[in-house]
């Protein structure tokens, strides 16, 4: 069974932090896999040690992100495939573009595409639904389970109060939620041989001439929180329990 994975490779957002005017600075930020793709790539690495095949990881990426890339070989990914761009891209209407043409040239028997159900940056959401529709499959979200039963792809998802059941003929786009798998962590000779295994940087202008942003993120703030340091004479304990008591009603607290 022919696998694609489609995996974003983000900025830690554990790394970043803020400047003086509340700015995020990206300056030496390493380059990590989206910790739901991780899902995807497990997702796909198990079908394929179940039933044969290959796994092509496919990502819109900086093609310097080489520890990550190789991060996303070691976990079982066959191949790569990094449409080159400079940093992280934040929309998802030419990014999924982008990935389908991707797929539609250079895996175009992928019989299942996992993709995670949300990035760790930007958690919009609809990566991979905008990837079945420029393929024009089906694409189910937020699976908790996976199984291939002779020709067709049996998914669960959990809801708030109940599971859905689907049952489809691939090809078709899967998101994988947090609830499917747990992802591995490569061994020391699975890192080591991530090295030699294939890695193709496209243009984006060569996969998709026509795709582009149909969105412009206009600024990015660092949330940051700031303890108000209200400060309490304890020299008078009945004074003091007074002043906290109103202090806390001003806060809504009480």
């Amino acid at each position: 069974m022919d696998i694609a994975v489609c995996v974003k490779l983000t900025y830690d957002v554990q790394e970043i932090r803020a400047d003086g005017n509340g700015a995020p600075v990206f300056q030496n930020v390493p380059i990590k896999i989206s910790e739901f793709d991780k899902y995807a790539i497990e997702a796909g690495v198990k079908l394929k040690e179940g039933s044969g095949g290959v796994v092509r990881m496919f990502s819109v990426a900086n093609p310097n992100a080489k520890e990550a890339i190789k991060e996303a070989l070691a976990r079982g990914c066959d191949e790569g495939y990094i449409i080159a761009y400079d940093y992280p891209p934040q929309d998802p209407a030419m990014v999924s573009k982008l990935l389908a043409s991707a797929i539609r040239i250079h895996a175009p028997q992928s019989q299942i595409i996992f993709a995670g159900e949300a990035s760790s940056d930007m958690s919009s959401s609809v990566t991979g639904a905008m990837v079945a529709a420029w393929l024009g499959i089906p694409f189910i979200g937020y699976a908790s389970k996976v199984q291939v039963q002779g020709d067709s792809v049996m998914i669960e998802r959990d809801g708030d109060n109940v599971i859905e059941g689907f049952v489809c003929k691939p090809p078709v786009v899967i998101g994988t939620s947090d609830r499917l798998n747990k992802p591995r962590t490569p061994t020391l000779t699975q890192i080591l041989s991530a090295g030699r295994k294939p890695v193709k940087i496209l243009s984006p202008d060569n996969v998709d001439p026509e795709a582009a942003p149909l969105s412009k993120m206009e600024k990015v703030d660092v949330f940051r929180m700031e303890r108000k340091r209200v400060l309490i004479d304890g020299s008078d304990p009945v004074s003091s329990a007074e002043k906290l008591i109103s202090e806390l009603r001003r806060e809504g607290v009480l």
